[in-house]
């Protein structure tokens, strides 16, 4: 076997077919032709499989996770086609980048190989990006070469070429933490490791290895049993290590523990606290390339007062070399760091960070180019311009000063299923951000939603209201009414549209909070989508950004030209310009309160980031007798491998038949083509 970045590659043999069999059926929408296979095809592919042709499954522990394949090699020339997959249960985990390396490594080193070839469909933006990641370049384009859907796609053509490759630098970061007192913040140290995790899944890096240090108590044994078993195998490219150590020197203690480790095994080490993260993609590469072009610099971090005239640097994170941290260990033994003492003292950070001073470098000041924040003891300091790019960011923000709190209008009528996935994503962008108001807006809907609501919420129903349109009374369509209300009864600062069919991006609470925080100045902004089909895609999956709603990047008159799911703004706006939704609501929903947003303000602004996944589907803005049928059909997230397309037209061609004949046949067709218990949630809605 060969093995690389924690990854195993192994011929592949007959019992891996059914994987492949279902990898080919459930991803035929970003194939270059669309497989109709069954297990006989795939026998007989794999018999007609020439020497030349290599196909390699990814293992991760004892877990097959995806597939290399090289085919058509031309050993004269050592050129190479190839491609690849990860199945789907192991997606979203970074294993994508990793696999694609291991291939690459794999085709270099062991077949000698100095070019590779592939092609991509430019929607198929996560293998564009793993093949990015590992040093494929765009070479050329066949536009319109596949139609998939009624769309045309490009298939763009990637090469490598060995030539072009240079060794990546070999970077450990190191995060330390200590059982203590947390800055009179929180006293869970799992707070910050979980979040620090978080955003380094999230973020783009090429680290090596993530060392994290834990201090071993001996008054709490298993204080820490917790954290170190939640931690990830791996992050990205980067293996997980846990360093154990002794409860004293704080933060610079373990920094000099974890180079006594692992020394020279690694070109740079990138030492942060627990309680810091970085806020930009890259981050590595960027406090590399800053280090590199100082001049006899031997710790990069942010300075701070003088003490005594001379510099010290808060190393609350900070980067050197392991050619620096060796001359200090040849001269002292360790990095110098104030040991015995448990509580803070500047002495730790000032015997610290001088000590490179008094071996001949420099401390040099990371906000030459970013300005990054800290916080010492609650007050706060930003060191450096604070119109530079953000390059890090305390933990302690989201207990500390009170964020820009939001209030998530969730609009539902008649989709008791879909609205699970709606109210689940707000679970899951509530462990990044807390600070939300959920206003559950039910418009007459004879399948309440509320129950649902109130079992997927429990845990949260101090910040969730209900309001239930009457069925009598009210002009049809008040949902407008509503919702006005909903933002003069909420204390949020920021509001934006939820609906039943669509779901939150797991970072847009955070993301829009932070925003608005940053834009002062601005009274609206618009947000990227990726569209999906809620009946039967699985967000988790979907990584598209397309069509003619993430089309703009500059500000725009959002009332026609996104979608309403696509845009925020600060609920003063609402009170201030006397800028309300309109009831009865209309056909054009709510493009005269974003139209009117616009006059006022001046346009509505782009954000940059991922707001939600946007349902599209046949049972959304539909119109007439079709439009009840299809929101029968309210079905969450199944992954199968035949298209819901077939119950999609029996709503379109059924239109003008009696409609309990159409309803019989979409549920025959519903029980042939998904699961059973989706058949038995479709026949506990009443009707079918």
């Amino acid at each position: 076997m060969f093995e690389q970045y924690g990854l195993r590659l192994r011929k592949m043999d007959r019992g891996d077919l059914a994987d492949l069999l279902e990898l080919k059926n459930e991803s035929w929408r970003y194939r270059h032709q669309t497989p109709i296979v069954n297990m006989e095809d795939q026998v007989r592919w794999y018999e007609s499989l020439r020497q030349n042709d290599i196909v390699l499954i990814a293992m991760s522990g004892d877990k097959s996770i995806g597939v290399f394949k090289i085919f058509g090699i031309d050993w004269p020339s050592r050129v190479a086609d190839v491609g690849w997959d990860v199945f789907a249960k192991h997606r979203g985990q970074g294993l994508g980048k990793l696999l694609v390396k291991t291939g690459v490594d794999f085709c270099i080193q062991i077949l000698n190989l100095r070019r590779l070839d592939c092609e991509i469909l430019e929607d198929n933006i996560r293998s564009i990006r793993c093949g990015e990641a590992a040093g494929f370049v765009e070479e050329g384009r066949k536009r319109s070469r596949i139609m998939r859907e009624g769309r045309a796609i490009d298939s763009i053509v990637f090469g490598f070429l060995i030539s072009r490759r240079t060794p990546s630098p070999r970077v450990n970061y190191v995060i330390a933490t200590w059982s203590g007192e947390r800055r009179d913040h929180t006293p869970e140290s799992a707070v910050y490791i979980e979040t620090h995790i978080k955003s380094l899944q999230s973020l783009a890096h090429s680290l090596t290895q993530v060392t994290v240090v834990i201090p071993h108590n001996p008054e709490e044994p298993f204080k820490f049993s917790a954290i170190i078993e939640s931690l990830p195998k791996s992050i990205g490219s980067a293996q997980v290590q846990v360093l154990r150590r002794s409860n004293s020197g704080l933060s610079y203690g373990s920094y000099s523990d974890a180079y006594g480790r692992f020394r020279r095994a690694f070109d740079y080490y990138i030492f942060i606290e627990d309680d810091y993260m970085f806020a930009v993609d890259d981050f590595d590469r960027h406090l590399i390339s800053m280090f590199d072009a100082k001049s006899n610099c031997g710790l990069l971090c942010g300075l701070v007062s003088p003490i005594d005239g001379l510099d010290h640097g808060a190393i609350s994170n900070g980067i050197t070399t392991s050619r620096v941290l060796e001359d200090l260990w040849s001269r002292y033994g360790q990095i110098p760091h104030a040991a015995a003492e448990p509580e803070y003292s500047s002495a730790h950070q000032i015997e610290f960070t001088r000590s490179f001073m008094h071996n001949g470098r420099q401390l040099c000041d990371v906000t030459d180019k970013f300005h990054v924040e800290f916080n010492d003891m609650g007050v706060w300091k930003i060191y450096g311009d604070s119109n530079l790019p953000r390059l890090m960011k305390p933990i302690h923000k989201l207990s500390g000063p009170k964020p820009l709190t939001v209030l998530i209008l969730l609009l539902y009528h008649e989709r008791p299923l879909m609205v699970r996935n709606a109210l689940l994503s707000v679970l899951r962008a509530s462990r990044r951000f807390p600070c939300w108001e959920l206003a559950f807006i039910d418009d007459r809907s004879s399948h309440a939603g509320e129950p649902v609501a109130r079992d997927i919420l429990k845990d949260h129903l101090g910040q969730v209201r209900f309001i239930n349109i009457p069925q009598d009374g009210e002009p049809v369509s008040s949902v407008g009414k509503y919702m006005n209300k909903a933002i003069v009864d909420s204390s949020a600062d920021i509001a934006f549209i939820l609906c039943d069919d669509d779901e939150l991006h797991p970072d847009y609470l955070f993301n829009i909070s932070n925003y608005f925080e940053t834009h002062p100045e601005e009274s609206s902004c618009y947000s990227l989508v990726h569209l999906y089909n809620p009946a039967w895609e699985s967000s988790e999956h979907v990584d598209n950004i397309t069509g003619p709603l993430n089309s703009h990047r500059s500000k725009i008159n959002a009332s026609c030209q996104v979608d309403a799911s696509q845009v925020a703004w600060r609920t003063s706006v609402n009170k201030r310009l006397d800028a309300w939704f309109d009831y009865p609501r209309t056909s054009c929903l709510d493009a005269g309160f974003f139209q009117l947003l616009a006059e006022k303000t001046g346009g509505t602004s782009f954000s940059g980031f991922v707001a939600q996944y946007k349902g599209i589907h046949s049972g959304q803005l539909t119109y007439g007798p079709e439009a009840a049928l299809a929101k029968r059909i309210d079905v969450p997230h199944v992954r199968i491998s035949t298209p819901i397309s077939k119950v999609t037209e029996l709503i379109t061609h059924y239109r003008d038949i009696d409609k309990k004949d159409a309803v019989e046949k979409i549920m025959k067709i519903a029980l042939e083509v998904f699961p059973e218990n989706i058949a038995q949630a479709l026949r506990g809605m009443g009707n079918i």
